[in-house]
């Protein structure tokens, strides 16, 4: 009893370490950054922004209050230039983004309600939900480059995706959020590895039942599941007799 016991507080801990680390998970683009969800930067105007990050490099430290009064932690986060947004829809909608051709829009689309999905959405409509940002480039002292994805539901109106739009300064809604991005984070080697222990743990025990009674071997086959879908590279190594 204490064996299992001691193995359930392994997984428990595993799974919470795991958890913790995916807390801002989003969209890892093909340069392995990492990519924040727009509704959790809503509220916040570009010149707030510029409060907590850097001027040349966009970096930002500390945390950001929000029109409503929220404190949203914008540590370690890069605050993305419209350059480096067109390139993130580049891969996300059939289509290069650039400044000559900004905008895009195709009929009933499968790309718009995924991309609606993967940036976060802002704008809650019944009819046009859509994913709006900030990126950190000024246009003029007044204006600041705006990019958004419109996934229109209607089947005869197109779906659109803009990299031009213009937002002001000092202009902050609960519709837009603001683009931001950092190194993709790597789950913690010790997570993984007090998963794995509770779960190779966890498949002696269930193999050692299966050889006892038939009925069990049907547990053993989940357990086995279970711990590939998780870690597939781990446990065929260290689980004899594995693949039987």
């Amino acid at each position: 009893m204490n064996r299992i016991f001691r193995l359930n507080i392994t997984l428990i801990i595993g799974f919470g370490s795991l958890a913790a680390t995916s807390l801002h998970a989003g969209y890892i683009d093909t340069s392995g950054n990492e990519w924040r969800m727009l509704t959790e930067t809503t509220d916040i105007s570009a010149e707030t922004m510029d409060t907590a990050c850097d001027d040349t490099s966009f970096l930002c430290s500390g945390g950001i209050t929000t029109g409503a009064g929220i404190i949203v932690d914008v540590n370690g986060w890069t605050w993305a230039s419209v350059g480096e947004v067109r390139t993130l829809l580049s891969e996300l909608v059939p289509h290069t983004f650039t400044t000559a051709d900004p905008d895009y829009s195709e009929v009933a689309s499968l790309w718009a309600p995924s991309t609606v999905a993967l940036l976060g959405q802002t704008f809650n409509s019944n009819t046009s939900p859509g994913a709006f940002g900030i990126t950190s480039s000024r246009v003029d002292p007044t204006y600041q480059r705006l990019v958004g994805v419109y996934d229109y539901l209607s089947p005869a109106s197109y779906d659109y995706a803009f990299t031009a739009g213009l937002i002001h300064y000092d202009f902050g809604t609960t519709v837009h959020g603001n683009f931001m991005f950092r190194g993709a984070s790597i789950t913690e080697p010790s997570a993984l590895t007090l998963l794995s222990v509770g779960l190779v743990g966890m498949g002696f025990m269930g193999r050692k039942r299966a050889q006892d009674k038939k009925g069990d071997r049907f547990k053993w086959h989940l357990l086995k599941l279970l711990g590939m879908s998780i870690y597939p590279d781990f446990l065929p190594r260290c689980m004899p007799g594995f693949d039987k």
